[in-house]
């Protein structure tokens, strides 16, 4: 479930702040949805009802937890290479990744695992032990013209949480790339039913399409249907953090434990022929 408590703008949202922020950028959820529809089924931890969904919902996004910096100047130029890199995949299935490529992937990973962390553990505003009682209120107005300008500013709580966790997010983005800058991504793909979509990604896995995903595991190759269950198996068994999982039809995720994805089981489903489609 969205946080909600998070500084509102002021009224009309003048200087057009970004409030509802996409963890999973909208244009790749878009990617899962339903051609007829332009609608994700999605399954929530609470109630385990399964929904329909546009990409837009609300339940795919932080509130306003991290600053207009962060969303415009880091994350729109990362999601953008992204974007253009896997459309060239998808389009292409002999498309072999660069190094170049493997940046841009790095990047993209860092940047959603950061947000999905920063949704639901964002930092307090950042307190300064200097003496607050002549620093300058800055006004509201002031604020949001500021941040719309990408400026970071100091009221008398300190740092604002939302440009902390900007801070954070570049850091972690910086940070990973050094670490991980030998790692080599490739592409895989499913020869029977869809990928399932986890709200929190914890193992290097990034799904790009229905039956597309990029994985580090050496090689990229087509998934037998016992492997394309143990794969939503996976999945469903590592992140148990998340509150929501989605996909296009999640009737298709064939090891995916529909009727209760929380209730965490070892990898004790049958392997069958695979279904007739």
């Amino acid at each position: 479930m969205t946080d909600h408590r998070f500084e509102k703008p002021s009224k009309g949202n003048p200087y057009q702040l970004t409030i509802k922020q996409h963890v999973f950028p909208k244009r790749m959820i878009k990617r899962f949805s339903d051609l007829t529809t332009g609608r994700v089924d999605v399954i929530r931890k609470t109630g385990l009802k399964k929904l329909s969904l546009k990409p837009d919902a609300e339940i795919f996004c932080a509130m306003r937890q991290w600053d207009q910096r962060s969303e415009a100047i880091l994350s729109h130029p990362i999601e953008k290479r992204f974007n253009e890199l896997t459309s060239n995949i998808i389009e292409n299935p002999f498309y072999i990744i660069t190094e170049q490529d493997n940046k841009i992937i790095n990047s993209f990973y860092a940047l959603i695992t950061s947000r999905q962390n920063c949704k639901y553990k964002p930092h307090k505003d950042l307190e300064f032990n200097s003496d607050t009682e002549n620093s300058v209120e800055i006004s509201k107005e002031k604020q949001e013209l500021l941040e719309s300008n990408y400026v970071y500013f100091r009221n008398k709580a300190g740092l604002p949480s939302r440009m902390f966790n900007g801070m954070m997010i570049q850091k972690n983005v910086d940070y990973f790339n050094i670490k991980y800058r030998n790692l080599n991504w490739n592409i895989s793909y499913l020869s029977h039913g869809e990928i399932v979509v986890p709200e929190m990604i914890d193992f290097f896995f990034i799904p790009i399409s229905p039956n597309m995903f990029l994985t580090p595991t050496p090689g990229g190759r087509i998934l037998s249907f016992a492997d394309c269950i143990a794969l939503n198996q996976c999945i469903n068994a590592l992140c148990q953090r998340s509150t929501y999982f989605f996909a296009r039809d999640l009737n298709k995720c064939f090891g995916f434990n529909l009727s209760d994805p929380w209730a965490f089981h070892p990898y004790h489903l049958p392997v069958s022929n695979p279904p007739k489609l």
